[in-house]
Order: C-alpha cells, then sequence, then structure tokens
C-alpha cells in the first residue's frame, strides 16, 4: 500500500477519533445528569466522601413501576484514590467528563504504541497507529466502555506496560506492575499464579510487596471503615449473583446462575457458588498443570501465552467479566497475529479467533425464542470459552514448530477489519450503546425517565 494512500486513511481515522470522543463526551454528560451510567455512580460517591462506600438506591419508573435498585461503587479504595481527582477536576459535569473522555483516550492510545512497539518485527509503521486506535475505539467492549463511562483503558494501559516490560525481561518491573494492577482490580490477583508455576519466588514476592503496598496505599487519605465497608460489601453473593446475571456479564458465575433458570429451578445461592467455585478451581488447576508441563518449554511466547491465558480466566472466572473489560483481550489478539508470522497456525485456532471476536455480536440480534434468548444471555461467556480454545490451538501449534505460511497473518487482519467494519454497521443497534450516534441526544432525553439516588439508614 503506497503511503499517500496511507496518510489518506490516517486523516480518515483522526477525523473519526475526533468525532467518536465528541460522541462520547455529549452521550456520558446527558446519561450522567439522568443517572443512568457508572460515570455516574462513580460521580455521586467520589465526589461526597461520606458516601463512597455506602448502599445507594437508585430509584427510576420503568413501565408506569416504581423500581429500587441497590448500587454501590466496588471500585477497590486504589481505584478510587486514582480517579477521585479526575471526578474533582472541576465543578461543572461537562468539563469533568470531558477530561475523563480524553484520558481515556490518552490511554488507549498508549495501549496501541505499547503493543504495535512489541510487535517490532511486523515492520508496522507510525501510519499504521490512527488505523489501530480506530480499531480499538470502535470494538463493542470499547462502546460499551464509553457509553457506560467506565474505567477500562486506565487499567489496559498499565496492563499492557506490563506485558511488554515481561516481554523484553524488565521482569522487576513488570510484577510491580501486575501488583498494581491487582491493587485496581482484584481479578488481577490471578497472576500470582504465573510466578508461581514458573517457581518464580522473588517475582511472586515483588508482585505480593507491591499489591500490598498499592492496596493500602489510600489508608493515608481515606478511613480504615471504607476499607471495612468495601470488604463486607464484597462479601454479598446475592447481589454479586444477580450483577453476573446481565447478558453483558461473561462471569462463569452467572453462566452457572443462568444454567439454573433456562431448566426452570429454583437454586440456593449456595447451590449456584458451589459448582461455580469447582469449575473455577478445576479450569485454574488443569491450566498450572498444562503451563509447568508444556507451555513454559515452548520454544517461543512461552511468556506471552501464558499471561494471555490469564487474562481469559482473570475475566472468566471473576464475577466483574463485563464486556467493557474485554478490550484486556487487545493482547491476544496482537499476540496470534505475530505468531502467526513465525509458525503455522491451525485453521481450528483461526476458526475459534474468529468466535471469539464476534460472539458478542449476538447481543444486537432480536430475541425471539428460547434459543435466540438462550444465545443472547451466554453469547460474552462463550466468547471467554473460545479464547481458551483459540490460546489452546495456538500453543499447539507452537509445539508442532512449523513454519508460518504468510496468507494467516492476512486472514487474521482480515477478520480484526471486518469486526471493526460490522462494528460501524451496527453501531446503534446494540443494547449497550443505543442511541450513541445521537450528537444532541433529544430522543435519548425524551425517552429516558430520570432516576434519583436516595441513602437509607
Amino acid at each position: 500500500m503506497s503511503k499517500s494512500i496511507l496518510v489518506c486513511i490516517n486523516i480518515v481515522c483522526l477525523i473519526l477519533i475526533a468525532y467518536f470522543s465528541i460522541l462520547s463526551w455529549r452521550n456520558l454528560t446527558a446519561s450522567s445528569t439522568m443517572l443512568n451510567n457508572d460515570y455516574a455512580l462513580f460521580y455521586k460517591t467520589l465526589r461526597d466522601p461520606s458516601v463512597m462506600y455506602r448502599t445507594l438506591h437508585h430509584l427510576t419508573v420503568i413501565n408506569k413501576t416504581l423500581t429500587d435498585q441497590s448500587i454501590f461503587n466496588f471500585n477497590t479504595p486504589t481505584m478510587n484514590l486514582f480517579l477521585k481527582p479526575m471526578i474533582n477536576f472541576s465543578d461543572d459535569l461537562s468539563t469533568n467528563v470531558l477530561l475523563w473522555v480524553l484520558l481515556s483516550l490518552f490511554g488507549a492510545s498508549v495501549s496501541v504504541i505499547l503493543l504495535t512497539n512489541w510487535l517490532n518485527d511486523y515492520h508496522i509503521k507510525y501510519l499504521v497507529f490512527l488505523p489501530a486506535l480506530v480499531a480499538l475505539e470502535t470494538s463493542r467492549p470499547a462502546l460499551f466502555n464509553a457509553n457506560s463511562g467506565q474505567l477500562a483503558f486506565f487499567l489496559l494501559p498499565i496492563l499492557c506496560a506490563a506485558f511488554f516490560l515481561e516481554s523484553i525481561k524488565k521482569r522487576n518491573a513488570a510484577a510491580v506492575l501486575f501488583g498494581l494492577l491487582a491493587s485496581l482490580k482484584l481479578f488481577f490477583l490471578i497472576f500470582l499464579l504465573f510466578y508461581v508455576t514458573r517457581q518464580q519466588w522473588r517475582l511472586l514476592l515483588i508482585f505480593l510487596v507491591s499489591f500490598i503496598g498499592f492496596f493500602f496505599l489510600p489508608i493515608v487519605f481515606f478511613t480504615k471503615a471504607n476499607y471495612w465497608t468495601f470488604f463486607h460489601a464484597n462479601e454479598n453473593s446475592l447481589q454479586t449473583i444477580y450483577r453476573s446475571l446481565s447478558p453483558l456479564n461473561g462471569a462463569l458465575l452467572g453462566f452457572v446462575a443462568k444454567m439454573f433458570g433456562f431448566f426452570k429451578t429454583h437454586p440456593t445461592v449456595i447451590e449456584i457458588l458451589i459448582p461455580t467455585y469447582f469449575l473455577s478451581i478445576y479450569i485454574i488447576v488443569r491450566w498450572m498443570i498444562y503451563d509447568y508441563r508444556k507451555l513454559k518449554y515452548l520454544p517461543e511466547f512461552s511468556t506471552e501465552l501464558a499471561i494471555c491465558f490469564l487474562i481469559v480466566f482473570a475475566l472468566m472466572c471473576s464475577p466483574s467479566a463485563w464486556l467493557y473489560y474485554h478490550v484486556f483481550l487487545l493482547i491476544p489478539v496482537l499476540v496470534l497475529i505475530k505468531m502467526s508470522r513465525h509458525y503455522l497456525i491451525s485453521n481450528r485456532c483461526i476458526f475459534y479467533f474468529a468466535i471469539a471476536l464476534f460472539s458478542p455480536y449476538f447481543l444486537s440480534l432480536p430475541v425471539t425464542g428460547f434459543f435466540s434468548n438462550a444465545v443472547y444471555h451466554v453469547c460474552v461467556f462463550f466468547s471467554l470459552v473460545f479464547w481458551m480454545l483459540c490460546l489452546l490451538s495456538a500453543s499447539s501449534s507452537i509445539q508442532h514448530v512449523e513454519t508460518a505460511k504468510k496468507y494467516q497473518s492476512h486472514i487474521l487482519l482480515f477478520v480484526i477489519v471486518l469486526y471493526t467494519g460490522c462494528s460501524f454497521l451496527f453501531l446503534d443497534y446494540h443494547n449497550a450503546v443505543s442511541r450513541f450516534i445521537e450528537i444532541n441526544k433529544p430522543a435519548y432525553l425524551k425517552n429516558i425517565t430520570p432516576g434519583v439516588w436516595i441513602q437509607k439508614e
């Protein structure tokens, strides 16, 4: 492709990025005034210290019926300390939302830069940066993140930096960043298994010390009562199961609970938790055995694949496997692309890759019967399952040590381009990003009932 064509593509991509940033800003500002997104919850709890870890009740009218939904800021104290300056930057909601959107875009940009630098043998030049950023920003998880006012793009650059440092053998710094990640989102504690299976005890100690240090650092700014309330709220199993039941959540916990629902049974909390714990332990133990016996002895990509597996397991085995956190799967995407330049990956691996990417699109389809309803509710979970199968297939391909064929990487890139095209095509046909493209939001403001938050003593 000639340089002039790439320049034209980059100009178009720059316009698209600016346009989507404006859409995100306008959409998030409008929905926050209606208390209809996660950012509004952060805004409420982090501007008023007295309610940071208090259960709030969101009252609104749906179909002429008053609904009362309990909501809680489940972010760790470290994450709240990180978010607090952004939330309190100005007294104007619109200004704070704009800062949030711009910092999210910055986080996405840093992530793309880090990972394209890691793809050094793929000859990616600076002219490919903007198209790659557009592909990331228009993905289903990224759009859901923008629509909800979530924080996935604040975590992604830290994850990418830790991955990059580990891949270039800056392991001490990587362990510190993995510890920081775990303090921001507890499901990243799963990375301690990476050091256990590789018997890297010194790095495990660095990881744990970093986690503990970063996790309890906010006690200087918050109170011990905040920590106690945070831990106590996360012990509410019923509320955790309720959140995992959302079609936009791919957690194993939600899948198990949905299976009971499909068969018209009424299980207790314990009856849901026991099989979930058993399956989670089984998956993790089997992977630890696989990593100890096979994965760590691969001639290449052993470390990269192990991190990819743990990213998938962190989401699957956590009750917080929301679709917006699937932006973390950007790392497995690029690992597979780089692998395809060196090794012959199977057609089965490519098939799993495509299914894993496109599975969340079933959320855009109409629900007309039992089968479509079942697919609608479990498609995000099965996306993670196919990611696991894809990585297993890719690992097997390296074990056979066959020379790569040039067309394979082109097929993977074609799948990604097709995925990006579908994201544009179905931009406003997804329940998580409805009315996203309306800059002035007249229909949204007319049809959404405002909510109110109250605090019950």
